[in-house]
């Protein structure tokens, strides 16, 4: 048994010089087990890390100061996004990450989304996107949440209130990994008219 006594100085050298080498061996083998688990299953951990991303407070949206009426949100919108992170080839799912870029908050019940979602469509005007069903609700952290979904992938826009607008961070999903993308997206409130009316 080693003598930790302070007039054993040879004895606290060789306890340090343990802990340093415990120390050295435990950072080594978390960075081998994060080594082997990018080569089994890369896209996981990075679709892993774009969510955790998403969660940091430069990224979140600032909310409501109080639960806004869905009312006063409700209009049109014009969508603009910024540069999807991280850089993917999605030549065979643009289709499915295109949304209509402008768009209207309705406050019709919707019948997707659960309870308080509303209807979210094309504003007058606008084609439509391939997706299936799309809706909008306010969240419990009194921001609001656009949703696009094809059932099996999924665009979403959590955000909150800024002049003249919205403005948030835009998310993909997709029911196969690899494929999770994050970005910042504003909307700009517009009036709701068909482009023959302007």
């Amino acid at each position: 048994m080693l003598n930790t006594n302070r007039s054993n100085p040879e004895a606290l050298k060789r306890i340090r010089s343990m802990w340093v080498l415990y120390g050295v061996l435990l950072v080594n083998i978390i960075v081998i087990v994060l080594f082997i688990i990018m080569i089994i299953n890369p896209e996981t951990l990075l679709d892993k890390f774009v969510d955790e991303l998403g969660r940091l407070p430069e990224w979140r949206p600032s909310p409501w100061p109080t639960a806004p009426s869905p009312a006063t949100i409700a209009g049109c919108y014009e969508l603009s996004f910024e540069k999807w992170f991280p850089e993917r080839d999605v030549s065979g799912d643009i289709s499915y990450l295109t949304v209509p870029i402008r768009i209207e908050l309705t406050t019709e019940p919707g019948q997707e989304g659960g309870q308080g979602a509303f209807v979210m469509r094309p504003a007058p005007g606008v084609a439509p996107s391939i997706h299936l069903y799309s809706f909008w609700y306010i969240t419990s952290e009194r921001t609001i949440l656009l949703r696009w979904s094809t059932g099996s992938s999924s665009l979403s826009a959590d955000m909150g209130p800024v002049s003249g607008g919205l403005w948030g961070i835009a998310r993909t999903w997709f029911d196969y990994p690899g494929h999770a993308q994050i970005t910042r997206v504003s909307a700009k409130r517009i009036a709701c008219l068909d482009k023959d009316e302007k």
